[in-house]
């Protein structure tokens, strides 16, 4: 398969995968606010905590869809970041392997620090 190839089909897949986690994303998101507002539910300020999320879905909770939303849209770029980390490795990419896991990495403490 050639160079050219093997780029336009990674940005099909990549593109893709943004697509994808864009419109779950705003699924999730339209669908907990339904939720919520045929609930009467009170959705404050606060998200759905992660080990309360398998549970809160399956009770059809508003805030929880609105929090699985917001993390698959926090999830999608990510996701993206690395894929094309795995697409420089399988071309053995040095300079690009590098600048990627240092985003990914900013990416990543930036997470586990949080904020707010």
């Amino acid at each position: 398969m050639k160079q050219d190839d093997i780029l336009l089909k990674l940005n099909r897949y990549l593109h893709s995968l943004l697509v994808i986690g864009l419109i779950s994303s705003t699924v999730f998101l339209i669908f907990g606010s339904v939720m919520a507002i045929i609930n009467h539910a009170s959705l404050g300020q606060n998200l759905t905590p992660l080990n309360e999320l398998l549970g809160g879905l399956m009770r059809m909770d508003g805030a929880s869809y609105i929090t699985l939303g917001i993390l698959v849209l926090i999830a999608t770029p990510i996701l993206r970041v690395f894929g094309s980390l795995v697409f420089f490795l399988y071309q053995k990419d040095w300079k690009y392997i590098i600048a990627t896991m240092l985003v990914l990495g900013i990416i990543l403490a930036v997470i586990m620090v949080g904020g707010g």
